[in-house]
């Protein structure tokens, strides 16, 4: 009898083992749920987030409104920065699209700033990101600031 009791002993101390264990397991994978779904929703600029034709639009764009300024190819000036090439990437480095679009939206063009459309400056916007060789996509880039903040 005493055996039997000490083998149930046993089997109740590894069924509560197990159970702390499983409750810990699921406790962790809870918490990096969340981190996980957040890094599947972000984009980077490399998995094509504009389209063809909305860069053509943007280039329409920059030529009306930009060129003068920063130049054609948008390689800068004397009087505006680059925004194609190495002082661009290293600028844009770190930032997301939406920072892009907040400061395109808020400064530029730089005679009249804030009268971009919303469309206008996320068609702008993909027409510098093919001007910086970085791939066209099937979807265009939205002119919505949430989503712009998920892609880097």
């Amino acid at each position: 009898m005493e055996s039997r009791f000490r083998c149930g002993a046993r089997r109740a101390g590894w069924t509560f083992a197990c159970s702390i264990l499983i409750g810990v397991v699921a406790g962790s994978s809870a918490a990096v749920g969340p981190a996980q779904a957040a890094a599947q929703s972000s984009r980077s600029v490399l998995d094509g987030v504009y389209t063809g034709a909305q860069a053509t639009r943007g280039k329409v764009l920059y030529t009306q409104l930009c060129t003068v300024c920063h130049g054609d190819p948008p390689t800068g000036t004397p009087m505006a920065p680059g925004l194609a090439g190495d002082d661009f990437l290293a600028s844009y480095n770190g930032m997301t699209a939406a920072d892009l679009f907040a400061k395109i939206s808020k400064t530029m063009p730089a005679d009249d700033p804030g009268t971009l459309k919303p469309q206008g400056t996320a068609d702008l916007i993909a027409f510098l990101f093919g001007a910086n060789k970085w791939p066209e996509g099937g979807m265009e880039l939205p002119a919505d600031l949430a989503a712009l903040k998920q892609i880097r």
